[in-house]
């Protein structure tokens, strides 16, 4: 099962501010947000719900004199610091943080309107956040940045979670090699193909929708 699924449903935070206040750095808004002490090399993440009250989230490995908040294109709640890249207060996994960033992708689903979808890419690998979906940031494994690009068939609902490098092809965070990636093509629901064989999801079936013994 794709990682976006496995997540619950999360309220929609608010874009931050830079305010300086008794030595602490913070960056918030409407009640949530990171607060940075530089003297004391702490850093949290500050949340409220009317159930809870405030809830803080320690940072407890982050670096503060050299942390920042990353402002990107579209979904808030980045950041980073020397050693690592945060979102709402939580490690993204494999992340470089020198080299994260946005990646604006041809082909990219729905980017005037605001996308299921949104990936990122450092140095060496892609990342996919189903944001509106209400799923977490994850890395595509052996992603290739410089090759990566969305694929589609032309049809709307086709072209969500289908992209592929020079050697794989992601449905969501599933990797797989097809037999011939230059004649790939997706179809629907979940279905897709090459000139030499059938897939269903990353599983290679029989031309008559069999799993296939290969």
């Amino acid at each position: 099962m794709p990682n976006y699924l496995k997540r619950s449903s999360r309220k929609q935070p608010h874009h931050g501010l830079f305010l300086a206040l008794f030595g602490m750095i913070i960056l918030t808004g409407c009640g949530r947000g990171y607060v940075v002490d530089k003297k004391a090399n702490s850093v949290v993440y500050e949340t409220w719900d009317e159930g809870r009250g405030k809830v803080i989230l320690v940072l407890t490995n982050a670096d503060a004199a050299t942390f920042e908040l990353l402002k990107f294109q579209g979904p808030p709640g980045f950041a980073r610091d020397k050693n690592q890249v945060y979102l709402f207060g939580i490690t993204v996994s494999g992340a470089h943080p020198e080299s994260f960033r946005r990646f604006e992708i041809p082909g990219e689903p729905h980017a005037k309107r605001g996308a299921n979808f949104y990936y990122y890419r450092d140095s060496k690998r892609v990342f996919i956040y189903p944001y509106s979906l209400g799923g977490w940031i994850t890395m595509l494994p052996n992603s290739d940045p410089e090759s990566f690009r969305i694929i589609t068939n032309g049809s709307l609902e086709n072209r969500t979670g289908w992209s592929r490098d020079r050697t794989r092809v992601f449905l969501f965070d599933w990797g797989f090699v097809p037999r011939d990636i230059e004649s790939f093509e997706p179809l629907d629901r979940g279905f897709s193909r090459d000139n030499q064989a059938n897939y269903s999801g990353t599983n290679e079936i029989s031309r008559t929708g069999e799993k296939s013994s290969k």
